[in-house]
């Protein structure tokens, strides 16, 4: 259900010149709470994680800024459910271009190599990675923005959409350098369909989070931590009643040096 990462921040105030080079560690942890006594066999706990190494290039462009972004390794653990054999090193080196407005929207997102389903989580990242900022907002401003990213793998096919409230804030020293902090408040809504070992299901989910995201003196990201709590249930045909599941997930970025 998660789905919230970056920053228009990353490139703001980088005028004409050179294109900038970025390359962040993306960590995603997620804890999923099943719910199956009417199967009598109680609560199930499920815990992933997720690791992505990034490096991303942004030149400017008329109207916004090009993006090149290429996934260069990976670390994951799905806990008790098996990987794939071959599916990490499948996704690594997989480049994706896009095109982000003066707003940081990704309005344009294709994939440059051929998709894997570790590339495809990714690229869904990618979809959600820079926050809407406000172009000139001032300290304390706010305004509200609309984000609907469609996730398809080999095991399903999900739409996740978040409503965003940004506030503008002020300066903030991050990880030993002058920073700038934006904050986020969020809900998100889930609904898609999954393979699982009784066959397909039906998935619905609510969720809601907060977000901190730091830019530097030139505009550039230099963090990012949020975290989002959601309910939702997940509908087999074997199943009588819908299966209820909780969910907690954290996200925290950071710039490799």
């Amino acid at each position: 259900m998660i789905g919230f990462l970056l920053a228009f921040g990353l490139v703001a105030g980088h005028d004409g010149g050179a294109p900038v080079t970025v390359k962040y560690r993306i960590e995603q942890q997620l804890e999923t709470r099943v719910d199956l006594s009417q199967f009598g066999q109680g609560e199930q706990v499920q815990n992933q994680r997720f690791v992505w190494f990034t490096t991303i290039t942004y030149a400017d462009s008329a109207g916004g800024h090009a993006l090149d972004a290429v996934l260069d390794s990976l670390e994951i653990d799905l806990g008790i459910v098996p990987i794939p054999p071959g599916s990490v090193d499948s996704a690594r080196g997989a480049a994706f271009h896009g095109f982000l407005n003066s707003w940081g929207r990704m309005t344009e997102l294709s994939a440059a190599t051929q998709k894997s389903t570790f590339a495809a989580l990714f690229e869904s990242q990618l979809r959600g990675l820079h926050p809407r900022r406000k172009p000139g907002a001032s300290a304390g401003e706010h305004w509200t923005d609309t984000l609907t990213v469609d996730t398809k793998t080999g095991q399903g096919e999900t739409q996740l959409t978040t409503i965003t409230t940004f506030t503008q804030g002020g300066a903030e020293p991050h990880a030993g350098r002058p920073a700038t902090r934006l904050g986020a408040t969020f809900t998100m809504t889930t609904t898609g369909t999954v393979e699982t070992p009784g066959g397909p299901a039906g998935l619905d989910g609510k969720g809601s989070g907060t977000a901190t995201y730091y830019t530097g003196e030139d505009g550039r990201l230099l963090g990012v931590i949020s975290a989002a709590n959601g309910a939702g249930t997940v509908t087999l045909t074997m199943s009588p009643t819908a299966i209820g599941l909780k969910t907690s997930a954290t996200i925290t970025i950071t710039v490799i040096k």
